[in-house]
This record gives C-alpha cells, sequence and structure tokens, in this order.
C-alpha cells in the first residue's frame, strides 16, 4: 500500500461467527519504507443495534523503515455483546509505503452445537488431573491470615497466594494476578510473587502435562523480564517448566531441570537436555495458551497457541518428588485455566484442552 498522504485502506470486512466474552485479536505482519508520520493497524467491529466501535493501534504504531514485524490489537467483547461484522485496515499518516501479509483475526468462539464437548469428554481428558485451576472467584479462600486458591481436582492441593490476588478479568470468568515482582530482588526465593503449593506435582523422570493460559502484563522499566509458569523447588532434580521473556516479547518455553538450569536470575534459554529450546513471539496485554508434554522415553512437546513442536530430551531419571511447586514465579500477569497430570496428553489432546478450555468446571477424580 503507496499512500503520498494520510490514508486509510480496507483490508477485509470479515463477518464475525458468535464470540465467547472477552478479547479477540487483529493481527498482521508489517514492512514499511518511508512511512513519514505513522502507520498503524486499525479495526472496526459493528455491533447490531449499539453501532461500529474502534480500536487503533497507536501504542504499536511505527514509522520510517522498517522490517517485518507482527503487530496486534485487541478488541474487547463485554457479556451480551455480539459483533457481525469487523472491518481490518491499516492507516498510514503523512505517507509512505507499507507491506501487510499474515493477516489474522482470532478470538474465542462459540462451539456449534455438534462440538461442543461433552462433560464426559472433558472427564476423559483431564478427569484425572493432578491440579486444577479454574480461578472462579468462589475457589479463593482465607486461612489464618493467608489467600489460597482451590485445587478443583479433589487432591487438596490448594495454593498459597503471595503477591497475587483474584481479579474478573479472566480469559473466561475469573483468574489470578500476580505481581511477581523483579527476579534479581534480594528476597528468599520461595517468598517471589506467584502461587506455592505444599506438595511436589511432578516427580523427576515420569511422564507429566503442564498447561494454561497467561495474560502478560507490561514489565517496570529497569526489571529484568524473566518468569517461571512452573517450577519444582528441591535440591533434587525435578520436571516443570519456565517462561523467559525479554523487551522484544520473545518467549522461549524450556524444560526446568534444578540441578541443570534455572537459577534466580538465568535468563532461561537453555537446552532441552541438548535440544534448543524453541521460541515464540509472545506479546503484552493478551491471552495465549502454552503447553508442555514430556512421554517416558523423554520426548517433550511444547505448544504455544495451538503451534506444537517436538524436543527429545534424556529419558529416565531418579523419580525424586520433590518438596513443593511453583506457578507464575516473578510473573507480572494474570493466569487463568491452569493444569498438572502425571501423564503425558497427546498433540490431539493438548490441541483439544486448548479449543475447548475447563473454566467453571470441577472436576475431581473419576474413582471419586
Amino acid at each position: 500500500v503507496t499512500a503520498d498522504k494520510t490514508r486509510t485502506v480496507r483490508l477485509f470486512e470479515v463477518p464475525m461467527p458468535e464470540m465467547k466474552p472477552g478479547q479477540f485479536f487483529y493481527k498482521a505482519k508489517l514492512k514499511t519504507e518511508n512511512v513519514k508520520d505513522r502507520a498503524f493497524l486499525e479495526m472496526w467491529v459493528r455491533l447490531p443495534g449499539q453501532g461500529e466501535f474502534f480500536s487503533k493501534g497507536f501504542h504499536n504504531a511505527i514509522k520510517g523503515d522498517n522490517g517485518w514485524t507482527e503487530y496486534e490489537i485487541p478488541f474487547r467483547l463485554e457479556p451480551g455483546q455480539q459483533p457481525n461484522l469487523a472491518k481490518l485496515n491499516i492507516v498510514i499518516e503523512g505517507g509512505g509505503t507499507v507491506w501487510v501479509k499474515d493477516v489474522e483475526l482470532r478470538g474465542r468462539t462459540v462451539l456449534p452445537s455438534d462440538s461442543i464437548p461433552s462433560e464426559s469428554e472433558v472427564q476423559v481428558l483431564i478427569g484425572d488431573a493432578v491440579l486444577v485451576l479454574n480461578f472462579n472467584k468462589e475457589s479463593f479462600y482465607q486461612r489464618e491470615g493467608k489467600t489460597f486458591v482451590r485445587d478443583v481436582s479433589g487432591n487438596g492441593h490448594d495454593a498459597r497466594l503471595q503477591d497475587a490476588r483474584f481479579t474478573d478479568d479472566g480469559r473466561a470468568g475469573g483468574a489470578v494476578q500476580i505481581d511477581g515482582g523483579d527476579p534479581l530482588a534480594e528476597r528468599p526465593i520461595d517468598e517471589a510473587g506467584g502461587l506455592y503449593v505444599d506438595d511436589g506435582l511432578t516427580p523427576s523422570g515420569k511422564p507429566f502435562t503442564i498447561a494454561g493460559w497467561i495474560w502478560l502484563g507490561e514489565t517496570p522499566e529497569g526489571q529484568r523480564r524473566f518468569a517461571q509458569v512452573f517450577h519444582n523447588l528441591s535440591k533434587d532434580d525435578g520436571a516443570g517448566f519456565g517462561t523467559a521473556l525479554d523487551r522484544s516479547h520473545d518467549f522461549a518455553m524450556t524444560l526446568a531441570f534444578p540441578k541443570d538450569g534455572l537459577k534466580q536470575g538465568d535468563p532461561g534459554h537453555q537446552a532441552i537436555y541438548g535440544s534448543p529450546a524453541r521460541t515464540w513471539d509472545f506479546a503484552e496485554g493478551r491471552w495465549g495458551f502454552i503447553a508442555i508434554s514430556r512421554e517416558p522415553e523423554g520426548v517433550v512437546r511444547l505448544t504455544c497457541d495451538g503451534e506444537t513442536e517436538e524436543h527429545k530430551s534424556k529419558p529416565g531419571g531418579n523419580a525424586a518428588i520433590p518438596a513443593k511447586s511453583v506457578i507464575g514465579r516473578w510473573f507480572n500477569g494474570r493466569m487463568d485455566e491452569f493444569v498438572v497430570l502425571d501423564r503425558a496428553l497427546s498433540a490431539e489432546e493438548v490441541n483439544k484442552l486448548y479449543r475447548w478450555g475447563m473454566a467453571g468446571r470441577s472436576l475431581p477424580k473419576p474413582n471419586q
């Protein structure tokens, strides 16, 4: 798209399926040349009977010459709002040239009635979970002056909140807001912001799956961007995974083994037992799904927003039970629908969890 003055160009008009409340996103990759003032994405959303409303990407507008970079803008739907059309634009102010590719409109749609999972299907998928945190408001409670969130799997692995609290701004309902703080701050490592479970959830060398939704908040200037979505606190070998997030919004998921790896302040780009860690672009201010599964023979599957790849790690281990587990340590943002299993979900099962979700479900073990 070339303009010699300010210009708005309509790229697509997209009829909208039935959407769930919450955010959806207009994403595209842009390359620019000689943009005088700025260029940005713009989305207009039509709500029948209410009019058209816009979202403009002023916060990540670009100017001058830039290589291919991914940008996105959100639009939030409140309960009861149902759009029927989205108009996706590119705006060039002052003139210049913009190339556009890989345009996406991504959000949580309401499944057709013939594809809505039954309670029994979800029960089969994660009904035998070691830990399930749905973060509904009623699952938060006080005990001895401390706040806990209830494990709805029925296993009693309730988590203590440290510098964390309930928020109703979840992916689908409630969520937990974590103020993780600076990983380099001088304080005991088990007092950093996060959720602490006084049980070890994933013995070393055993199969497991860990999955959940995360929403990245803005990291304060001067504070290092590093967090652990899940980790075991033990001197023994324990399985888990961490996130390494820098200011370019790169997201690296790595299998964490304490004897080899994740120390306080470590950048988190270590290998998965000799295999390079996969890095995804993960922007602030949006919900994203992440998961890791480890097979008995050492195959590790990493998933981010439905995209999965496999690595080969060393099988075995001493099956040590870690002393406790922590969720979201040093994480600044929100988490929702978190699950830990002592078996490896297949790529197909992880994709079902990504598409179906589990918000609002209480899933005890099948034999209870």
